[in-house]
């Protein structure tokens, strides 16, 4: 019987590495061979793993879509009521926390900087949003659900530009209450 696999754990690595170089050095500045220095790897090993850098940044997708169910999951334990649901997800998305994670969102901004130009994360993106949409419509509830959840989407996404182009508009802690605020005002 041969040894298990490291390579799901090796892809893992790899994909962590990728969201930490993504948010400093942006897709363009991150090479293979930074990658592979930065996950421990010859950068002709990475190939082994993934045979291009678009498929590691693709591999990030559901990686950085879990880290946000967990932290999803976290906020919703302590909804009870409909307006607490949707104040939960907001929080998700935008509240500063110990477990916040500026990688991510630098990595979620180059995600979505990608998906115009590249057909593959633009369909990677698209399916993010619906997803995100679809929770947020189900939480918002009601006639007009659909569009009421595309604001609140809308706003979210908003924050996060806004804190990548212009961190100084933004109170430190307050794009989540600011979202709130237009919800519940």
């Amino acid at each position: 019987m041969g040894r298990p696999s490291q390579a799901p754990a090796r892809r893992a690595e790899i994909v962590a590495a990728f969201v930490d170089e993504l948010g400093e050095h942006g897709y363009d500045g991150t090479s293979m061979a930074r990658l592979g220095a930065a996950a421990g790897l010859k950068p002709s090993l990475m190939h082994y793993y993934f045979p291009s850098k678009l498929a590691i940044l693709l591999a990030s997708v559901p990686a950085l879509e879990r880290a946000f169910g967990e932290r999803r999951d976290r906020f919703a334990r302590a909804a009870t009521t409909p307006g607490g649901r949707l104040s939960a997800l907001v929080d998700a998305h935008l509240a500063l926390d110990a477990h916040s994670d500026p990688r991510h969102v630098a990595a979620w901004i180059q995600l979505f900087a990608l998906a115009p130009r590249e057909p593959s994360v633009g369909a990677a993106v698209a399916g993010v949003l619906r997803r995100r949409h679809a929770e947020l419509a189900a939480a918002v509830g009601g006639k007009g659900a659909k569009m009421r959840a595309t604001a609140v989407l809308a706003a979210i996404l908003g924050m996060f530009q806004l804190a990548a182009l212009c961190p100084e508009l933004i109170d430190k802690g307050g794009a989540a209450a600011a979202v709130k605020g237009q919800i519940h005002g």
